[in-house]
């Protein structure tokens, strides 16, 4: 019931832009090429401005569920805050 933005919050991380990714499959290998090859997924993977990153493995009855975590971290103002 935790948005990625309020766990990224609780956690004390600052982001100007978050996005997540999560799938399932038999195998973890599996689970990363479905996001892979989904469109939405796959755009989040390659989007140059996300250049933070956090993941989570878990394994429940033989399914394994994936989830990425990303974010753009805040740029320096010219004070240096």
């Amino acid at each position: 019931g935790v948005t990625p933005v309020e766990r990224l919050r609780e956690a004390g991380v600052r982001a100007e832009r978050v996005a997540e990714n999560l799938a399932r499959g038999r195998t973890l290998a599996e689970a990363h090429r479905r996001l892979a090859r989904s469109p939405s997924h796959r755009a989040n993977l390659l989007d140059a401005e996300l250049d933070a990153m956090g993941f989570g493995v878990a394994r429940l009855e033989g399914v394994i569920y994936l989830v990425e975590l990303f974010a753009a971290r805040p740029s320096l103002s010219a004070r240096g805050e």
